[in-house]
């Protein structure tokens, strides 16, 4: 499996049978250059232009944009109705999380998380094995809380996402914002993350932090 990450909260997962592409922005929206995509998947977490540019997808992929178990190309998807923001239903709105199950590889996407996962959250989503985690804070889960979100989930390979990188109109926190609250050194940066089930960090490891290099137009 190999995981691209094209900026803000979109990535490409692929493997031999399939190709997922998580939330792509609209350019216009967000100020970054959305390289040209092709998927069998596409998940939108929510429907802000910067996450639901579906259009913007070539391969005429199946779109999942709602709760629910999917199956295609041989990628299992969890879909687990989540919220935008802490305070109340109504303040942000309605998020998705998705996990992919890919060459027996469990990957989380937390979209615009802004909660720590409830005990039913956390069950629904299973063992996670890299989690896709919002680490910008203002939009999404505060940074301090970030922390604790991530060791409840547990996950032996975590790649930050939707954080401030040139070009994005958006404020947000940095990366730098993130790994000084985590106190956790950081991986080599990677273009093409390329992991097999082996290169998971065994139960009694720490989890890795490897951020990516965005691959923009």
């Amino acid at each position: 499996m190999q995981i691209t990450w094209h900026g803000h909260s979109c990535f490409t997962i692929k493997n031999g049978t399939g190709t997922v592409v998580t939330d792509p922005y609209d350019p216009t929206t967000l100020g970054l250059k959305l390289p040209s995509l092709s998927a069998n998947i596409v998940t939108i977490s929510h429907s802000h232009p910067g996450h639901s540019n579906s259009k913007a997808v070539e391969g005429k992929p199946l779109v999942f944009d709602t709760p629910g178990e999917y199956e295609a190309s041989e990628i299992a998807v969890i879909a687990v109705p989540s919220w935008h923001n802490a305070k109340d239903e109504d303040d942000r709105g309605a998020n998705i999380i998705f996990s992919f199950s890919v060459e027996d590889i469990n990957v989380c996407h937390l979209g615009d998380l802004g909660h720590v996962l409830t005990a039913e959250q956390n069950d629904q989503l299973g063992d996670v094995d890299v989690l896709m985690v919002p680490v910008g804070g203002i939009s999404t889960l505060e940074i301090k809380k970030t922390k604790e979100l991530i060791e409840k989930i547990s996950p032996g390979i975590v790649i930050p996402m939707h954080y401030k990188i040139p070009g994005l109109k958006y404020d947000l926190g940095t990366l730098d914002d993130f790994l000084k609250e985590m106190g956790m050194p950081a991986q080599e940066k990677q273009t093409i993350l390329k992991i097999e089930k082996k290169d998971l960090p065994k139960e009694d490891e720490d989890f890795l932090i490897i951020p990516m290099e965005p691959v923009l137009a």
